[in-house]
């Protein structure tokens, strides 16, 4: 392989051993470097050569390759003798979310690019090796990038620093710096990709005050809220930016982390990653919020209306906002359908929004629908707090706790108790939004259309997603409507539903 821009090319050769036997597959790969010489590397694959034949892109991700250096003697071809080995990094790697543009860096280097997948270091241990000439002086070499093409996925040999010198640096900042707890955080990863960050941190910064400070409080977060590495990652990436301090004032106010708050700051975290850090968060909601485009431009508008989208949702709640709620957008839902809202699932019930979908509609439409996905979440957040549970999967409950769910249902909550269990079907959510939640879907329009119709108006369209509940299938509060209704209601949901203003994009 050549780069035609820098002139640096490489060379790979399958390797075939006569002594020792290695049933993964091996390569011997040979870049050019700056000083007109060469770089060898011995690359070990993690899976066979019948392996090999079937991998794909999911497969692959199973797999773990290593990486070594070699001081190659070119003079060997010309002798015939063998190659000798005088420093050896051998790197394991694993393919995880990594961040774009890092390709050869250890991730948690301190930057803060946008992540992606792909191959990520999860060890690096570098030294001399005895090759037969007494050159075993410790002392560290910088390695140049190189790509792996041969293995389904990209690698990188990096410059990391040399842990060994600095080891009782690191022991002394572990038994003197850490607490027991911790320390215990420190060595949690089974693949020390914490422990690598941190140790790859203080190293780059000599062991400052401020890096040690900086490095404990990343562990102790990490710890309190048990966050696996990719998550730990994100807090100690951006453990100065205002979206990290606002998670931690958040739980300050809290004070106790319950498994309802737990997975909510872990839900936080994920999106943050997920979007590139552009998610926002109402703390005080409790509601995340991942909309982009028309879906956020129609959120936010129905935030600013006239007497507000929360003193909306206030009349049938009490208690607003629907706690733990996140927004997110999935354009990948069928034609037709503009939101969904899941069961919930650890406390988080999530509505997904389809821009692809939203753009076929008016501004209004799409006000109508989402509202319609809030009402959905908010009959789950009852459903939650009758159950005490983080999920609504009842089949799991115990009897004692199947017991006690309905008696708080039928307690707290009548009506809903009467369709959820006493008239239970499969449509038994639509039917109840038809009878009882559309006066509540035509205020939140009403407000914010700021009144351009009569209230008549806002009552039909409220009716859209609440006729046909299924394929021919009708909610029973539609059939009990007159013709000469239903034909007035209809003709309003093409002409404003569908057909209507469209402003936001």
């Amino acid at each position: 392989m050549e780069d035609t821009q820098t002139g640096r090319h490489s060379y790979s050769f399958q390797i075939v051993r006569d002594t020792v036997k290695i049933t993964n597959l091996e390569n011997l790969l040979i870049q050019s470097n700056s000083k007109g010489g060469y770089d060898a590397y011995i690359i070990q694959y993690g899976f066979t050569s019948v392996e090999y034949a079937k991998l794909n892109s999911n497969s692959i991700k199973n797999y773990r390759t290593s990486i070594y250096s070699i001081d190659f003697d070119t003079s060997t071809f010309k002798n015939g003798t063998s190659s000798k080995m005088a420093y050896g990094c051998t790197a394991a790697w694993e393919w995880k979310i990594i961040k774009d543009g890092d390709k050869g860096e250890l991730v948690g280097a301190g930057n803060e690019d946008p992540f992606e997948e792909g191959w990520v270091l999860t060890n690096l241990s570098c030294g001399y090796y005895e090759d037969g000439t007494g050159n075993n002086d410790g002392q560290t070499t910088n390695l140049p990038n190189t790509t792996n093409t041969s293995g389904g996925g990209s690698s990188a040999v990096i410059a990391a620093p040399n842990t060994v010198t600095h080891t009782s640096q690191l022991k002394n900042f572990e038994s003197g710096f850490l607490s027991i707890d911790e320390r215990n955080y420190y060595h949690s990863d089974p693949q020390s990709n914490i422990k690598s960050t941190i140790d790859w941190y203080l190293i780059k910064y000599n062991f400052s005050e401020t890096s040690k400070s900086d490095a404990k409080s990343a562990l102790n977060f990490g710890d309190k809220l048990n966050l696996n590495f990719q998550q730990f990652n994100w807090v100690f990436n951006n453990r100065t930016s205002q979206k990290l301090q606002d998670i931690i004032f958040f739980l300050v106010e809290v004070g106790e982390i319950t498994p309802e708050i737990d997975n909510f700051l872990k839900e936080v975290i994920i999106s943050q990653i997920k979007t590139n850090n552009s998610t926002e968060v109402d703390f005080d909601a409790q509601i995340i919020n991942s909309l982009t485009g028309k879906a956020l431009c129609i959120y936010n508008k129905l935030k600013s209306s006239s007497l507000g989208f929360s003193n909306s949702i206030k009349k049938f709640d009490g208690e607003f906002p629907v706690s733990h709620l996140k927004f997110t957008i999935n354009n990948d839902l069928p034609s037709g359908n503009y939101g969904v809202t899941n069961p919930p699932d650890n406390f988080i019930i999530t509505i997904e929004l389809s821009n692809t979908q939203l753009a076929n509609i008016s501004d209004l439409g799409s006000a109508i629908s989402i509202a319609h996905e809030i009402i959905h979440a908010e009959i789950f957040r009852k459903l939650l707090s009758a159950a005490k549970k983080g999920d609504l999967n009842t089949n799991n409950y115990t009897t004692q706790e199947n017991i006690n769910f309905v008696n708080s249902l039928r307690n707290n909550f009548p009506g809903l108790y009467d369709y959820y269990y006493a008239r239970v079907h499969k449509y038994w959510n639509h039917d109840l939004m038809a009878q009882h939640y559309r006066s509540t879907i035509a205020d939140i329009a009403q407000q914010y259309d700021n009144n351009r119709f009569p209230r008549q108006i806002y009552e039909d369209l409220a009716w859209a997603g609440l006729r046909e509940i299924d394929k021919n299938v009708n909610s029973i509060a539609w059939n009990k409507l007159p013709t000469t209704e239903q034909e007035r209601i209809k003709l309003n949901i093409i002409n404003l539903f569908h057909n209507g203003t469209k402003n936001c994009n």
